[in-house]
């Protein structure tokens, strides 16, 4: 017997932290391509530390977002197979990224970044 997903309810109307989070949630879900909510969990992670979101799929792409300015902060590329699986370093000067051909890790750190190439 297959179900069907129960359909989301209208979010109520203000401005508070929750209820942008929320929206921005459904936003990142459609562009993904409406995956459930358990297999985006999969695909995308936060990072409380750097106040960013990574994500990745299909595409093979890592993409890190900026929450707070809701802009792409860096685009990984380097898989040739979808992305499965995505983690941070609690630190967030890393983020990992795995799926069928390799588990990646991706160093974040823009000053040391600078620095190498300054």
């Amino acid at each position: 017997m297959s179900s069907m997903p129960r359909g989301e309810r209208p979010l109520d109307d203000g401005d508070s932290p929750l209820l942008v989070f929320a929206a921005d949630l459904r936003r990142l879900r459609t562009n993904a391509g409406q995956p459930s909510y358990r297999e985006l969990s999969r695909r995308a992670h936060f990072s409380a530390s750097t106040s960013r979101l990574a994500s990745g799929g299909r595409d093979s792409d890592v993409i890190v977002w900026d929450v707070g300015t809701h802009a792409l902060w860096a685009a990984l590329r380097g898989h040739s197979q979808p992305i499965t699986h995505l983690a941070w370093r609690p630190d967030g000067t890393a983020v990992v990224s795995a799926g069928a051909d390799a588990m990646t890790v991706w160093p974040l750190d823009v000053e040391k970044a600078l620095d190498v190439l300054g």
